[in-house]
């Protein structure tokens, strides 16, 4: 296949081209955005800052504590954490 898109470099270029600007008339149909607006994820950030020299492993303690008090919050499926990812 890529030797094919390769020697036909032009019509590979037409039909991208083609497929793009088909976007702008399918939007008039379809009327409908690509993202919702005003979509509600159900999600939060939590930002956490330790002391100068903290270690990973006492981060990693401190990010545990915190874990176990987020999950006590009624509706609380999923926490995510990341210790060590600041710059």
């Amino acid at each position: 296949m890529l030797s094919l898109a390769l020697r036909h470099r032009g019509a590979v270029a037409l039909v991208s081209v083609a497929v793009m600007l088909s976007t702008i008339p399918l939007y008039g149909v379809i009327r409908q955005d690509y993202l919702p607006a005003n979509a509600d994820e159900g999600e939060f950030n939590v930002s956490v800052a330790a002391p100068q020299g903290t270690s990973l492993a006492g981060m990693d303690g401190i990010m545990n504590d915190i874990i176990a008090d987020i999950r006590t919050v009624p509706g609380v499926r999923m926490v995510l954490s990341t210790a060590g990812a600041g710059g």
